[in-house]
């Protein structure tokens, strides 16, 4: 169906779709499918469930989705939600979205999403990992910090920068435990929670996490 209807739609604009495709019309087939899905999706919930909130499609990062896509999120949804794994100058108390390499300050990517939807924003997944229990995660999503002191730092700079945006109504902290997974034969412990493997509080983290 989606191949018919971009069939179509090239026809319609004189374009061979098996041929090269403009741009214009290749942003006007994202819209349509944008439109279709979070209108219909969000027909649908509100027409079986209609006295709760519509809350997106909980975008993977800022970076994935063309404009085009954010904005029939906006128009469609009561929230926009995404996950978002901040890095944090502990030194500069700065935090940016991405890697030092590709960097750009957290107010301004959020800000610059805000503007593009027009809804109130619910950061869905975050955090950072301390190296000093067990073993670090190796995707490369988190950063990563040599204690949980420093891991508790960077928590609070990003809590309360995200705590002075108006247009941030909250956020969710990835996760509640640490976690423990078989990797090469071994047990090997990913210090993602507030609490380790056996209940215990990580304290400086906690005592971050409490801060106004």
């Amino acid at each position: 169906s989606a191949r018919a209807a971009a069939t179509a739609l090239a026809k319609s604009r004189g374009v061979d779709p098996k041929g090269a495709v403009p741009d214009d019309v290749k942003r006007e087939f994202l819209r349509q499918a944008a439109e279709r899905y979070f209108a219909g999706a969000a027909d649908a919930i509100r027409k079986a469930d209609p006295n709760h909130m519509v809350l997106g499609a909980r975008f993977a990062g800022t970076g994935g989705a063309h404009e085009i896509v954010w904005r029939a999120a906006g128009k469609h949804c009561d929230l926009v939600t995404f996950n978002c794994y901040p890095w944090a100058d502990i030194d500069r108390n700065t935090v940016v979205n991405g890697n030092w390499g590709n960097a750009e300050p957290v107010y301004d990517v959020f800000k610059r999403v805000y503007d593009m939807v027009g809804k109130p924003l619910l950061i869905t997944e975050w955090s950072f990992l301390g190296l000093d229990v067990g073993t670090p995660h190796r995707l490369e999503v988190a950063q990563e910090f040599p204690t949980q002191a420093l891991r508790a730092a960077a928590v609070g700079s990003f809590r309360r920068l995200i705590g002075r945006l108006p247009f941030v109504i909250g956020d969710e902290f990835y996760r509640w435990s640490d976690e423990a997974v078989s990797a090469n034969g071994r047990m090997e412990t990913m210090n993602w929670g507030l609490v380790d493997l056996h209940g215990r509080p990580h304290e400086e983290v906690v005592k971050a996490m409490r801060k106004p």
